[in-house]
């Protein structure tokens, strides 16, 4: 007698649909934790690379018995620029043209355009997307030069300009709780409000009294939420420059607050630190460590960490 074989169950279609939404459950859950993954490795390299810039600092300080000058004696080439040696870059120091006096134009004539057009992995966080600049060798990473200069004056560690560089021994406020540089995400390099993070703002007037500091900032913080008049934004366009909003940030803003010249004077504006890593900034202090300060640090505490010498030590358990 013939036995019929019973057909070979399958899956129903009910299982099948239970099986795609799990699998795409469990993507779902993934792909934020593999996101976040990569992003704390990027976040990890941004910080090393701020590190090794301390590290070649100290070798220069070791050596001059002085910080980089913020600008070279007035020839406005950065600490950057000097910190190449230091830095395994001895070849491309020695291609800088330094008697030229022009460390960065935008036109292939210059001298050092080639120099200033060479960008730098150390010089570049892993977070921040290049901008869609012309080719110069951006900075994610600036020195503190100061607290506000209409207000305090220059008093950070790296002065633009004639001014000689700062000396360990004018760093009075110590050096465990004195801002030696810091990051900032690079310029959208086109005019109009892009990220605010990004862009800089030209208050409408310029508002340059020691006075008239908390009026500034105030002005600066509007333009984001007016959608002020903004310029093209410079921050970090290029390495070889050592200028406001280039190579030097200051403390007048918090973290990831707005840029802003002020009126049109650019040394009296803010340029501020900024980050993608969320809601605070890289900031690497004058005795070599690195910590993550937050956006809602007390803007008192801020600026006094910007200050070299303004005899307000707040200590690191201040922040």
């Amino acid at each position: 007698m013939l036995k019929l074989r019973s057909p070979k169950a399958g899956l129903t279609l009910i299982e099948i649909l239970v099986v795609i939404a799990t699998l795409g459950l469990l993507l779902g859950l993934l792909l934020p934790a593999i996101q976040a993954s990569r992003e704390a490795a990027r976040r990890a390299g941004c910080a090393s690379n701020l590190r090794q810039i301390g590290v070649a600092i100290h070798s220069y300080l070791t050596d001059m018995q002085s910080f980089p000058p913020g600008s070279n004696a007035g020839r406005a080439f950065s600490m950057h620029a000097m910190l190449l040696p230091k830095l395994g870059e001895t070849r491309l120091y020695e291609q800088i043209e330094f008697r030229s006096g022009k460390p960065f134009l935008s036109y292939s004539y210059d001298e050092n355009f080639s120099v200033s057009s060479v960008s730098l992995s150390v010089f570049l966080c892993p977070s921040d997307a290049r901008p869609s600049m012309q080719a110069n060798g951006f900075t994610n990473y600036a020195g503190n030069g100061g607290s506000g200069t209409q207000a305090y004056g220059y008093n950070g560690i790296f002065v633009p300009g004639n001014a000689p560089p700062v000396v360990p021994g004018s760093v009075i406020d110590g050096f465990s709780s004195t801002a030696l540089m810091a990051e900032w995400m690079l310029g959208g390099g086109a005019s109009g409000v892009q990220d605010p993070r990004r862009t800089v703002f030209a208050t409408p007037v310029s508002l340059i009294r020691p006075d008239q500091l908390e009026l500034f900032a105030e002005q600066c913080r509007l333009q984001v939420l007016e959608a002020g008049q903004s310029i093209t934004s410079n921050k970090g366009a290029n390495w070889l420059y050592g200028e406001f909003g280039h190579t030097i940030y200051n403390h007048v803003l918090n973290p990831n607050e707005s840029s802003c010249t002020n009126g049109t004077l650019v040394h009296e504006g803010a340029w501020t630190a900024s980050s993608l890593h969320g809601e605070g900034s890289h900031v690497l202090f004058v005795d070599g460590h690195i910590q993550f300060l937050r956006n809602s640090i007390h803007k008192n505490i801020w600026r006094a960490i910007g200050s070299r010498a303004g005899g307000d030590n707040c200590g690191t358990d201040a922040f």
